[in-house]
């Protein structure tokens, strides 16, 4: 391993500490896979999921999908946890947020991009070879074609969908729902999905799997619960010191809602639920609706979303509402 890879496999051992250990199995086994389309696709088609080629050296890490409630999940040093439907993960601080398929944007070797990846937004088909790179990613199981069982994990030796000898595995939460890893070596993946829980009733930042009432936010903090259309948990995040105080600014200084305003098109688009210890409110990034906030509907406003809106975020908008040029990173 080089250096990146011994810093990302220290700064999760902790998180894996309580995981059962790996038991080599054998004989390694046969997958394929199909191409990721050329032309731009939705990101949430998780095809390329399948393994293609030989995989040789496959190890049993064990289904961790116990109860847990509020602040449980372990997050050392450099590490944070990121949320998706009720699945919960520790990733390193380093991770950035993207597609496996666009690691070639800015980057020679596969091995100096790792992202979190969700599903929905666009994806251009930029051809990087291979065609994937390093990352989590979560995603329906439902649309994917998983070659080997939950809680394994395989080794990618040949073929051009992932880098070679990228170790590889998943583990589910309820239904289809799953977290998908790739990276450079064995210990890292294992680490990364030996810390996947299960969320019940909320998770480390006191969002629900569900739209709804979560835990109670610390004074000087806001939560933001960012739900999609069907009330399944996207994203969270807590925001505190500078951060929440310029949120709670921005959207205290949105004009409030013209009662009389004509809508002439009805979006639907992810709905944030945003919590302080003093008020609450919902964003949804639709122009007609705009948001409410301490018991008051204002218009949208590019501040008001740029800092309700979660690093990460890739959908697509339509009409009138203003986003800010730049999203958080």
């Amino acid at each position: 391993m080089n250096d990146f890879e011994d810093r990302l496999t220290s700064a999760l051992r902790s998180a894996g500490d309580d995981a059962p250990d790996a038991v080599d199995l054998a004989p390694a086994a046969r997958g394929r896979a199909r191409a990721r389309s050329r032309r731009t696709v939705i990101a949430s088609v998780a095809a390329v999921v399948a393994v293609a080629g030989v995989v040789g050296g496959a190890a049993l890490l064990g289904n961790r999908d116990g109860d847990r409630t509020a602040g449980t999940v372990k997050v050392s040093d450099g590490t944070h946890t990121e949320s998706w439907r009720d699945l919960e993960v520790s990733v390193p601080d380093s991770w950035g947020y993207g597609h496996f398929s666009t690691w070639c944007i800015g980057s020679s070797e596969p091995s100096g991009t790792f992202v979190v990846e969700r599903p929905g937004g666009v994806v251009e088909g930029i051809l990087c070879q291979p065609q994937n790179g390093y990352g989590l990613r979560f995603l329906d199981g439902a649309v994917a074609d998983l070659k080997f069982g939950v809680g394994e994990l395989w080794q990618y030796t040949s073929g051009d969908i992932y880098p070679a000898g990228a170790w590889i595995g998943y583990q589910r939460g309820s239904g289809d729902n799953l977290v998908f890893v790739v990276t450079p070596d064995r210990d890292t993946t294992h680490s990364i999905l030996s810390s996947v829980t299960r969320i019940n009733y909320s998770d480390t930042n006191g969002c629900s799997p569900h739209s709804g009432d979560g835990a109670v936010v610390p004074a000087g903090a806001v939560r933001l619960c960012r739900y999609d259309i069907d009330g399944w948990l996207e994203q969270s995040e807590v925001l505190t010191g500078k951060d929440a105080t310029e949120a709670i600014a921005a959207l205290e200084a949105a004009p409030a809602r013209d009662p009389d305003r004509m809508c002439t098109m009805e979006i639907s688009g992810p709905t944030v639920q945003i919590t302080s210890a003093d008020a609450d409110g919902s964003l949804t990034l639709n122009a007609c609706q705009g948001f409410t906030w301490d018991g008051a509907a204002h218009e949208l406003t590019a501040d008001a979303i740029y800092w309700t809106l979660s690093p990460g975020w890739s959908g697509g908008v339509e009409g009138d509402v203003p986003m800010p040029p730049k999203l958080r990173q």
